[in-house]
């Protein structure tokens, strides 16, 4: 059954998002076992959550695709902070748009983090890598699975593209070194899922790659 199910994707403490009817919420895994899924939030979620309900539970590893499994909750425990979940099916997501390689600088602004005192937080970066569907940079905020981002394009004339997205997967490719008299920050791996994007944001997004492979 779990195997048919593809649990043995998850492990204790991957984190994951959840989501349903419109409300996306970043947990942790506490348990796999026999079908089941325990998963535990920062904060209450029993208003967005309830016996009965049925979820996804979002996962996006280092691979090209992510796994979503459909489950239903079976117990809001842990004082509103832990769900049990009984796992139904399991589906694998593809990348459905492809990926340019090209360095674009951007701005942007935390909007939502399980670290309060990241919330507001504005930044710069550059994509390592952009789509339609997201984009992929490097940073050193330390950005977690299902934080919110609002993020913005300068485009040529003075426009700027603004687009909202989540984290959808963070790696740490450097800790954080001692550097003689200095201290280095670490660096995090984060990939974007742009979110609730408009069919004229998406033709903006493609025409600002079809612009980039053009020079």
């Amino acid at each position: 059954m779990d195997s048919d199910l593809h649990l043995s994707a998850l492990k204790r403490g991957f984190r994951v998002l959840a989501r349903s009817r419109g409300v996306q919420q970043a947990g942790k895994v506490l348990l796999v076992v026999s079908g089941r899924l325990g998963l535990e939030f920062p904060e209450n979620i029993s208003s967005h959550f309830q016996a009965g309900d049925r979820i996804e539970v979002f996962y996006w590893g280092d691979s090209e695709a992510g796994d979503i499994w459909e489950a239903e909750v079976l117990k809001v425990v842990g004082h509103g902070k832990q769900l049990e979940l009984q796992v139904l099916s399991w589906r694998e997501e593809g990348r459905k748009h492809p990926r340019i390689s090209k360095p674009i600088p951007f701005s942007g602004t935390v909007e939502r983090s399980g670290d309060q005192s990241l919330v507001g937080k504005e930044f710069t970066a550059t994509t390592t890598n952009i789509s339609v569907g997201g984009l992929l940079f490097d940073t050193q905020l330390p950005l977690s699975v299902g934080d919110s981002l609002k993020i913005s394009i300068a485009l040529a004339g003075g426009e700027a593209l603004k687009l909202g997205g989540a984290v959808v997967r963070q790696v740490t490719v450097r800790e954080k070194q001692a550097l003689g008299s200095r201290t280095s920050g670490a660096i995090f791996h984060i990939a974007v899922h742009f979110e609730g994007l408009s069919e004229e944001e998406e033709g903006r997004i493609e025409g600002l790659l079809l612009n980039d492979r053009q020079t």
